[in-house]
């Protein structure tokens, strides 16, 4: 891949991610550059060769994503019935900030038949 393709490819990468509200530092750990290339790349536009790139990255993580949802869907609803009360609510405060769209980075764990469910929901910087 020439300079310009691998820059072109970046630059894609890193609109996609970013557009998907994943951090700067998200996407830098992701991509293996520096924060600051990042910001860079974050305010150049992206040329129209590279722009369905941008858009088939954006599909192929949300799917991802919901692959990931859907099993941890299966996996709570396969242990809630053994759930206790306080660990209820703790879920339920956690989907709550995620329905008003004010979860700030939360980090949640219940425990059910000694097995440890982690919720981890970030949102935006």
């Amino acid at each position: 891949m020439t300079r310009s393709a691998n820059r072109g490819l970046k630059l894609a990468e890193v609109k996609a991610l970013r557009d998907l509200d994943f951090t700067v530092k998200e996407v830098a750990d992701l991509l293996g550059i520096s924060e600051r290339t990042v910001y860079r790349l974050s305010r150049e536009e992206v040329d129209a060769e590279w722009q369905e790139s941008v858009t088939i990255i954006k599909r192929l993580v949300r799917t991802k994503e919901e692959q990931v949802a859907s099993k941890a869907l299966a996996m709570i609803e396969e242990k809630l019935p053994r759930a206790q009360f306080r660990e209820l609510v703790g879920l339920y405060k956690v989907i709550r900030e995620l329905q008003i769209g004010q979860a700030p980075a939360v980090a949640n764990q219940i425990n059910i038949d000694g097995e440890r469910i982690t919720f981890k929901i970030s949102r935006g910087e």
